[in-house]
């Protein structure tokens, strides 16, 4: 478990700590700062998510949307539906892909931020389609009964990103919840 300060992106002082459990197998330096990064903007301490162009947001396994450069700042821009579905994983529409963190605030244990495809206790996680400009994944998860468990996978483009400050951006997102 490790306690880990997470810096603003904007010219605002902050402090923000979040409790984790970081699996470093095949983590790096970089995803794991995007996923911290991430958890934070999910949880209101910071105004934006690690971002700067339009991302692609995955249910499932299945594309719903595209989230417009424009609206990347905005918390409810984070959720949509499987087209003709109205539902997932014996859940209903909207799934958000900042919701299940931010509702963690009271949660016993930990969030848990790994480079190994997530592991849920009832199904398998369905994988997102490789982005033209993904170079690699990092997923967060927590749960661990079939009525709680859920992983959220963004895929970044650490090495070449949008900004050019070296830390990665998120280019698409895959919420995946276990089925009850």
């Amino acid at each position: 478990m490790v306690d880990q300060h997470i810096p603003r992106r904007r010219n605002e002082p902050a402090q923000v700590w979040v409790r984790v459990d970081a699996l470093s197998c095949g983590l790096t330096e970089v995803s794991r700062g995007v996923a911290e990064r991430f958890i934070a903007f999910a949880r209101e301490k910071v105004d934006s998510p690690p971002a700067n162009e339009s991302v692609n947001l995955y249910v499932g396994g299945q594309l719903v949307t595209t989230i417009e450069q424009s609206h990347l700042d905005d918390p409810d821009a984070w959720q949509g539906c499987p087209a003709g579905e109205g539902g997932y994983a014996a859940r209903t529409c909207p799934f958000s892909a900042v919701e299940p963190i931010r509702e963690l605030r009271s949660h016993q244990g930990p969030l848990r931020i790994t480079a190994a495809t997530p592991d849920l206790p009832c199904g398998p996680v369905q994988l997102i389609p490789r982005e033209p400009t993904s170079r690699g994944h990092v997923a967060i998860t927590a749960g661990s009964s079939c009525a709680d468990s859920f992983a959220i996978t963004l895929s970044i483009n650490a090495d070449g990103d949008a900004d050019g400050d070296g830390d990665g951006e998120i280019v698409a997102v895959n919420v995946a919840w276990s089925e009850p």
